[in-house]
């Protein structure tokens, strides 16, 4: 047989590393963890952030309850444009230990029954899994290659571990696809660096590790499928770690070739890229270019770290930077390439951050670049690298200023990566400097502006909009958070005509359509409303509140068994909805069926037992049963949890009219018609005055009606008899 034209490649020959005692490995992975958590352990008391984790997390429909059905929607094909499904699954897991009771304001300020903190908890518990990973994979990676023990894997772990670009990954309850996605990427390049160390066989097939990788690929790629580039990094590994010719590496890496490519070909058009963040193909590198520059920069000068950097490729492109800054990664790869003999392992650590980074370096368009085409959740795996050539250095330095130094660069990384981790806390801390360090980001300034809402700042919730709108007046949404506040101050009408702006300038939105009918709903726009609220649940045919409202409306326009149809609907897919509960309750007795209505509003108050509405449908049950002191218990119990709500007023006083009782209905529509000045509150109490025989104060009535509502032939009417 002839003998391989292939010459071994000659590296260095290195002094055997001295074996390192199990003792050392225990304590340097006792003080792994317990720097970690020391660092990031607070995160699990933080809330969710208005950064998609209403979206991946609690409006998802699909985590409202643990079911096959749920589950095999995730596997199905692409949920919100992502075809995530394992990190889906792992999500609905979580949740289910989630599950609150109730709304809790202690625990979350978003209105959920599912709590924030298990979610951070798993995030804290994934990172710290990962940053082992590391340990172990620079600890396989440096065998035979260092006389420092386990020093240089430690400094790189906790590099890893500690940077401060690292934050956004494990304090966002989002991103727990990326750290999933990166648990499986981590073991998948242990056990192939397992595979094929000390192996001349061109496709190591008889070593279990090969295909342990090959499946931890492929989970990998179904929590996140930016882990695509990966086998560029098995390559590195194989060719300059475990110095293998290339044939040998090419052929063991093709496996998972096949795979990334069935990802790519799995998720292409799940996510369409909208036109406006095309730019010309020959300015793609450049974008790339200047990406890798501000990653170098950040991982030497890791301040002012944001969630919106603005970096949009247009914005690169089109300034004269954008042309330059290309240059500072090319000089360094100058230098990398310079120590592929003597220094391997700095190659395999740069080709890895590179394979991680990739996918997102913008070579290929993709939606986040409508915001940047950075972000500090794309370095995370790709910090493997950095780690690799921390520990490399040490690894060679071998000298104690050396490892001081290191030392000394870690501890001022970990002080930047505490008051990093702070500004995760909840919506408010996050988007006020987010907006601080962008204040060009007008989605920024919309996510700022419903932090502020939700803290009930609603003049500097509007200044956020406006400004927002001053920067980008196409951007729809906009318009549609300046309603919302406008509804909280009152100016239903302002919402409105903010709405109706929004709608019209994105016609697909389906929020705005709710919005727009709800508000119309409330000037007794029924059949208007009843378009629009149809028209989101057409759009959004999976989101339940869009089922509740048209439902509402539906109901309001004397439509009830249609709408107990679309409370139905709600309830499939969100069975813990209260408002749908309660809605059904209302709808049912109308429709005659009064065990069913009771059993609805029971399950609305045993879900939420604060929920004065729930409490007021279950009264209007009893008031339909025949059971008014039943019912009048129930009304009293919703106006102690809501003294401010007229319509429970009004209820109460209604069940007391049609008994004949106008004594006891009297102060109730007096309290209602002072909470609101709706024109059927005053013509009810008009109505009591009468039967009362009180002819003034019932004067008095019909002509408050009047200047509420000038057009009211009902209070014409009753005036004009009083006259004679």
């Amino acid at each position: 047989m002839p003998k391989s034209t292939i010459k071994e490649r000659k590296v260095p020959v290195e002094e055997a590393a001295t074996p390192v005692p199990i003792a050392h490995s225990i304590v340097s992975v006792l003080v792994l963890i317990a720097v970690t958590v020391a660092v990031y352990g607070r995160c699990a008391g933080f809330d969710y952030v208005h950064w998609d984790d209403h979206l991946h997390v609690y409006q998802n429909p699909y985590l409202a309850s643990f079911s096959p059905a749920n589950i095999k929607r995730f596997w199905s094909g692409p949920y919100e444009g992502l075809y995530i499904p394992l990190s889906y699954t792992v999500y609905a897991l979580i949740a289910r230990s989630a599950r609150m009771p109730h709304f809790d304001k202690a625990v979350t300020s978003v209105q959920t029954t599912l709590s924030p903190h298990p979610f951070h908890a798993v995030n804290i518990a994934l990172h710290l899994l990962n940053v082992l990973l590391v340990f172990a994979l620079l600890r396989k990676l440096l065998a035979g290659k260092s006389k420092s023990g386990v020093v240089p894997a430690v400094a790189g772990a906790l590099l890893f571990s500690l940077h401060p670009l690292q934050v956004e990954s494990v304090a966002w309850i989002s991103e727990l696809r990326g750290l999933l996605c990166a648990f499986f990427s981590l073991a998948s390049l242990l056990a192939y660096t397992s595979a094929v160390t000390d192996t001349k066989s061109t496709i190591p097939l008889t070593r279990w590790t090969y295909w342990v990788s090959l499946v931890l690929f492929a989970l990998a790629g179904l929590c996140k499928p930016s882990t695509v580039a990966i086998p560029l990094a098995l390559l590195a590994i194989d060719r300059w770690a475990a110095n293998r010719p290339w044939r040998s590496a090419i052929a063991s890496a093709m496996p998972f070739v096949l795979l990334s490519i069935y990802f790519v070909v799995r998720t292409h058009g799940a996510q369409p890229v909208p036109d406006r963040l095309q730019v010309p193909l020959w300015t793609h590198p450049f974008v790339a270019g200047d990406a890798i520059a501000f990653y170098l920069a950040k991982l030497v000068w890791p301040l002012g770290l944001t969630i919106d950097y603005g970096r949009k490729p247009q914005i690169v492109i089109g300034n004269w930077w954008g042309y330059a800054t290309w240059l500072v990664p090319a000089a360094l790869a100058v230098v990398v390439y310079r120590l592929r003999r003597t220094m391997p392992l700095v190659v395999v650590g740069s080709v890895v951050t590179l394979s991680m980074l990739l996918p997102v370096l913008g070579l290929v368009a993709f939606v986040y670049q409508d915001y940047s085409t950075v972000a500090d959740r794309y370095m995370y795996l790709g910090m493997l690298g950095p780690a690799l050539t921390l520990a490399v250095v040490l690894s060679r330095l071998s000298s104690r200023n050396a490892t001081i130094a290191a030392g000394i660069a870690l501890v001022a990384l970990t002080a930047v990566t505490v008051v990093q981790v702070g500004r995760w806390q909840n919506s408010f801390s996050l988007f006020e400097y987010a907006v601080r360090m962008n204040p060009d980001g007008y989605q920024m300034r919309e996510n700022y502006g419903i932090a502020l809402k939700e803290d009930g700042k609603l003049d500097e919730a509007v200044e956020q909009y406006n400004k927002g709108i001053e920067i980008e007046p196409g951007y729809s949404r906009l318009y549609n958070d300046l309603g919302l506040v406008e509804l909280a101050k009152g100016d239903v009408n302002g919402a409105i005509q903010s709405f109706q702006l929004c709608v019209d300038r994105e016609p697909g939105f389906a929020d705005g359509h709710r919005d727009l009918g709800a508000a119309q709903l409330q000037t007794g726009q029924t059949d208007a409303a009843v378009v629009q609220l149809k028209q989101a649940v057409d759009l959004e045919p999976l989101e339940a509140t869009c089922h509740n409202d048209y439902a509402n409306a539906l109901l309001q326009a004397g439509r009830a068994q249609e709408a107990a149809v679309e409370y139905h609907a709600a309830l499939a897919i969100d069975p813990s909805m209260p408002e749908a509960l309660f809605g059904l309750a209302d709808a049912l007795v109308s429709t005659g069926d009064k065990a069913g209505a009771e059993a609805a509003a029971l399950q609305a108050i045993a879900i939420e037992p604060s929920l004065a509405r729930a409490h007021g449908a279950l009264a209007r049950v009893f008031d339909a049963q025949g059971r008014l002191q039943d019912a009048v218990a129930e009304y009293r119990q919703a106006i102690a949890l809501a003294p401010s709500d007229a319509m429970m007023h009004y209820n109460l006083a209604c069940a007391y009219f049609n008994r004949g009782d106008q004594t006891d209905a009297i102060p109730e529509l007096q309290q209602a018609s002072t909470l609101d000045p709706n024109p059927s509150y005053f013509d009810g109490l008009g109505q009591a005055y009468l039967l009362k025989g009180d002819r003034n104060n019932a004067r008095s009535a019909f002509e408050q009606e009047l200047r509420v509502n000038p057009n009211s032939t009902s209070a014409k009417q009753e005036l004009a008899k009083l006259r004679r």
